[in-house]
């Protein structure tokens, strides 16, 4: 039960051994992904698809379950999925089963880029095997992998208007996330909640920790996806832009 447990047995390590190999596990897999996906049958593409949107689901459930303890200690400031990566893991779920472009177009650049600062910067205080340490890894993996799946599978790709709508959805999602992190003071435990990281940074190193204080990081947060976007966009914005100087001569 040890690998359950809510004591730290085998501290986390940012970088560490178990860290770089579980990164470099996940790479080879989303590798695989794409391309087993690429060509394979519509039978293989829906169990796929399927079976990534249940892990997915079973994921989120999982966690809420074990940091609840069962449902006897739960706290709606810590278990509900309301951070950018849990609101993820549960949209990435509803686009594998709908193939929702959409969806896709939002997971490409918001999914993405909130799962790969889990992955390399995780709020993690249990190592490897400890059901938190894999939990983590895998959820925020598989985020990567249903959008790798429906470039794969679906050729879906982003255009410069999934970024507007990306931040879209960032800028129409917080407003209720914090609202709903204001509200959360007047039931037990009587706390602000901290979805999205609204009301202040986290307690573990995070990019965030070179950003101005509260409310100034929230504004640089957004300026900051902005450019995580720009960035994830760029390899299609440079092959956009080779076509068309082939295409001109």
């Amino acid at each position: 039960m040890q690998y359950f447990s809510y004591e730290v047995h085998n501290p986390f390590t940012m970088f560490g051994a178990a860290h770089w190999l579980t990164l470099l596990v996940l790479g080879a897999l989303l590798i695989w992904i794409y391309f087993f996906f690429r060509n394979a049958s519509p039978r293989s593409k829906t169990i796929g698809a399927h079976s990534m949107a249940w892990l997915l689901v079973i994921s989120e459930i999982s966690i809420t379950v074990w940091g609840s303890k069962g449902f006897t200690e739960f706290n709606p400031t810590e278990n509900l999925p309301l951070h950018l990566c849990g609101l993820s893991i549960l949209l990435c779920a509803v686009m594998l089963w709908t193939k929702s472009y959409l969806l896709f177009e939002i997971m490409y650049f918001a999914g993405i880029a909130g799962s790969l600062q889990a992955l390399l910067t995780p709020y993690l205080t249990h190592g490897f095997p400890h059901f938190r340490f894999i939990q983590l890894f895998l959820s925020h993996g598989l985020i990567l992998a249903a959008v790798v799946f429906l470039i794969a599978s679906e050729k879906y790709r982003p255009y410069p208007s999934s970024i507007l709508k990306a931040l879209g959805f960032l800028i129409l999602t917080g407003p209720i996330v914090g609202g709903l992190n204001y509200l959360m003071q007047y039931v037990p435990p009587y706390k602000i909640g901290n979805y999205f990281f609204l009301c202040y940074k986290p307690g573990s190193a995070s990019l965030l920790d070179v950003l101005p204080a509260w409310p100034y990081y929230l504004i640089f947060m957004l300026l900051l996806a902005l450019v995580f976007f720009a960035i994830l966009y760029l390899p299609y914005g440079i092959s956009d832009a080779m076509q068309k100087l082939k295409n001109r001569k």
